[in-house]
């Protein structure tokens, strides 16, 4: 097995869209995307088709964390749920910036979480009190320790 560089692999999961599953050759290092649209896979090229079809059984390859590994709607409600713990070094900036208290931000992205679509109305909550960076930087780490408890699971080795 080879030494896999540790923000390639970030990169490769968090860049993983629905439908779409990808794939590590453990020997080469290389990456390989498959869609569950069979109008996508019909495009392929035979080797990569049949590569494709047989991924399940191939000892050299290793799907990645996806959506399945990766809850976002859970990754938000531990942000609301501890924005105070999350963000104390900030807390004045923010309170200053946003005018409520970061209990009351998490008790509003709390309630956005019970919406129709809880997804898009945390971001929006998120994108109005102006704390898209402090959220994607909470989420990526959360991301980064499901890909290193996968590293560690499949014996994956990086730098």
């Amino acid at each position: 097995m080879i030494k896999i560089e540790f923000e390639k692999l970030i990169d490769e999961v968090v860049s993983i869209e629905p439908s779409w599953e990808k794939y590590l050759n453990v020997e080469t290092g290389e990456f390989l995307s498959i869609s569950d649209d069979p109008y996508l896979m019909d495009h392929l090229t035979k080797a990569k088709r049949k590569l494709a079809d047989g991924i399940e059984d191939n000892i050299e390859f290793v799907r990645l964390p996806n959506t399945d590994n990766i809850n976002e709607v859970s990754i938000m409600d531990e942000f609301a749920r501890n924005i105070e713990e999350i963000l104390e070094n900030n807390k004045d900036d923010i309170e200053d910036n946003t005018g409520m208290s970061l209990e009351a931000i998490s008790e509003a992205l709390l309630d956005a979480l019970y919406e129709d679509e809880p997804e898009s109305s945390f971001l929006t909550v998120i994108d109005e009190l102006e704390l898209s960076e402090e959220y994607n930087s909470y989420k990526l780490d959360q991301i980064r320790d499901i890909v290193q408890d996968w590293c560690n699971e499949y014996e994956i080795d990086f730098v």
